[in-house]
Parts: structure tokens; C-alpha cells; sequence
């Protein structure tokens, strides 16, 4: 079971309304979890970073696989986009692709 002084290191666990109590759940297995949700990066903010704002009307490939990436994707900022690779991540919640009439 958990003691009180496991209780900061839970706390700063991203995902919210566990309940500690449980015993069915060992601490080992809420470590592991927490290094997943660290590790999930928001693919919007990646691509962002990756692409700034003055830049995006040019880019015809975005290569964005293996980034360990989930959530909502919007790329209407890239009109001349041809090629979009975004394999092999976590899980895209909705992806925006108006004004990408160029993707083959």
C-alpha cells in the first residue's frame, strides 16, 4: 500500500482522479504509466515547434513519425503540403487537412 511519503511522487502524476486507495493498483505499474504520460508529447505544440509560422506556407513534406505523438493535428497552414508521414505514434485524436489539396 502506499505510505504518506509516496504521496508527493503521485501527485505529480499527469493523469488526474486516481484513486490511491485502490490496492489492486502496486506502485511499480503508477511509475510506469506516469513515464508513458511523460513521455506523450502534444503533436500540435511538436509540429509548432517544429515548423514555424512564417515557414509553414512552403513545406510540402512533414515527417513527424516516431515521436511518440498524440492528440489534435491541424495543418490547414500548409496549402503546398505533398507528403505527410506520422507513423508509428500514440494516438492523432483528429486531423486537419482543409487546404491541403496537394497531399498524394
Amino acid at each position: 500500500m502506499f505510505g504518506s511519503s509516496d504521496l508527493p511522487e503521485i501527485e505529480k502524476n499527469p493523469i488526474k482522479n486516481l484513486n490511491l486507495q485502490n490496492k489492486n493498483m502496486n506502485y511499480k505499474k503508477l511509475v510506469e504509466i506516469n513515464k508513458i504520460m511523460q513521455d506523450i508529447q502534444d503533436v500540435q505544440k511538436y509540429t509548432e515547434n517544429k515548423y514555424p509560422p512564417f515557414f509553414r506556407k512552403d513545406v510540402i513534406k512533414i515527417d513527424i513519425s516516431n515521436q511518440n505523438l498524440s492528440g489534435y493535428l491541424d495543418l490547414r497552414e500548409f496549402p503546398k503540403l505533398e507528403v505527410l508521414n506520422c507513423a508509428n505514434n500514440q494516438l492523432l485524436t483528429h486531423l486537419d487537412l482543409r487546404n491541403c489539396n496537394n497531399l498524394k
